[in-house]
């Protein structure tokens, strides 16, 4: 055999190589199939419970809120036989069926003073497997008078809600809209003149000589100079009777006013806070009897309560109403900051017109007392500047309803608690009173050796317990 021979020998290959799969090589193809077939089927399994679990868990939600829903739709927070009331919001439970059967258990808990109560709502079902499932809501409903509610988007007897004449609240009702609708004037009573305020902020903007325009009538070609001035305005009430008069005594005082002039009846003045203070205002007061809307039980409304003699109308419609045109101070030479004020309103007892006689603020019976309607109304345990302290600090806008009763000097001026509009019968008015003048005015620390005349704006306003923090 020769060496060519033995090469071709040498790499000669057998027909029979491993190409193609064996037996068992299949056989863990097969078996690994298998186990992803299976995983699929075990996802698509719990894809589908989880889509059924949460299907469910909405249904619920859902039917859970809508039975909370159910309990807050009350009618009257006094129990009556004809509508659903608070007092029927109580424990309890049901039984829904949609997708599947739902158990909905609610349990009812009122606070202590029965204010609002507090909804603990379980709902359970069983899902595919049988497992109870269960979700949890929780919620409260506020004891609240429906109608109360109603009242804030709509007004008494249908009236729509709006701006008084479309313009600031602050702005005097009887003033009368200029034309071009930006601007209104108001005489107050007595003044020769009349002011413009702005229907935007109601801030005073000009200052007029002449007869006040009519409505939509335009102001006079001169006489009229520019300012920058804020209205403050309120009533004097006045309850003179034997007894000491209390809360709801004083909420419509009943009692003649004095016999006061009807022009001047009484003048306002203000008292600079300190002496370093840069708010102290210039100002101008007015004050006038008047007359309420309705001048007697039937007859009918006026557009505004006008001056008139006392004769003419009933006894529990007499009253003073007063306004003064404050100019506040640039107080940190800032155009960025508005202009702000501070002082105290005081009332001045001026000289009986009928028989020259004079009427004065003391503490017995023979002279009379001044109350300021005044409380913590927002109950956040400070006497705001609308809320009408004692001592007005950094006012920047309008202030009304600032207002006094006038009571006997050795009498109380009557307290009253907070509004309660849930108690039965609901209170919706705070009529509390506390002493203006003359013992209510704070105790003082003088500058200078004097206290008084030429000196008045030397006067250093103490602190007192009675005297809230301002917010």
């Amino acid at each position: 055999m020769t060496s060519e021979h033995c090469a071709m020998q040498l790499t000669y290959r057998s027909p029979s190589g491993d190409r193609g799969f064996t037996l068992v090589e299949a056989l863990v193809a097969l078996l690994v199939l298998s186990f992803g077939m299976l995983a699929i089927a075990g996802f698509q399994t719990t894809l589908s419970r989880n889509s059924d679990l949460a299907k469910q868990r909405t249904e619920a939600m859902r039917l859970g809120q809508q039975r909370i829903e159910a309990l807050r739709s009350y009618g009257s927070v006094q129990a009556d036989p004809t509508m659903f009331d608070y007092t029927e919001v109580v424990s309890g439970n049901s039984t829904r069926t949609t997708n599947t059967t739902y158990n909905l258990v609610w349990t009812v808990t009122a606070n202590a003073v029965d204010t609002e109560k507090w909804i603990n709502m379980q709902v359970s079902w069983a899902d595919r497997t049988g497992t109870t499932q269960s979700v949890q809501l929780l919620s409260v409903i506020s004891k609240f008078d429906p109608s109360s509610i109603g009242s804030l988007a709509t007004g008494p007897g249908g009236v729509n809600v709006r701006k008084p004449k479309n313009r600031n609240v602050n702005i005097p009702y009887p003033a009368v809209g200029l034309s071009g609708g930006t601007q209104s004037a108001f005489s107050p009573p007595p003044a020769s003149g009349f002011y413009v305020f702005d229907n935007t902020t109601g801030n005073v903007v000009k200052s007029c000589s002449g007869t006040l325009p009519a409505e939509g009538g335009t102001l006079p070609p001169s006489g009229c100079s520019d300012v920058d001035a804020r209205l403050l305005s309120g009533y004097v009430r006045f309850e003179t009777s034997g007894g000491n008069p209390t809360a709801s005594s004083v909420e419509n005082a009943s009692s003649t006013t004095l016999p006061l002039s009807s022009t001047t009846p009484m003048s306002f003045d203000f008292s600079n806070f300190t002496p370093s203070s840069p708010g102290n205002p210039t100002y101008t007061c007015y004050s006038q009897r008047q007359k309420t809307l309705r001048s007697n039980s039937t007859g009918a409304e006026t557009t505004f309560p006008e001056a008139q003699s006392e004769s003419g109308y009933s006894v529990t419609a007499r009253f003073i109403a007063y306004a003064c045109i404050v100019t506040p101070v640039d107080h940190d030479s800032s155009t960025a900051t508005a202009k702000r004020w501070w002082g105290k309103v005081t009332i001045i007892p001026n000289t009986v017109s009928a028989d020259g006689t004079t009427w004065s603020l003391g503490t017995t019976s023979s002279t009379y007392k001044v109350c300021r309607y005044s409380g913590d109304y927002n109950v956040n345990s400070a006497i705001s500047n609308s809320e009408h302290p004692l001592w007005y600090r950094a006012v920047t806008g309008a202030l009304d309803s600032q207002n006094f009763v006038v009571i006997l000097g050795n009498k109380d001026c009557p307290t009253d608690v907070a509004a309660a509009p849930l108690a039965n019968p609901a209170d919706y008015v705070n009529t509390n009173t506390t002493d203006h003048q003359p013992t209510g005015e704070l105790s003082f620390q003088c500058a200078t050796s004097a206290c008084t005349g030429a000196n008045k704006t030397t006067l250093e306003p103490a602190t007192t317990s009675t005297d809230l923090p301002m917010e």
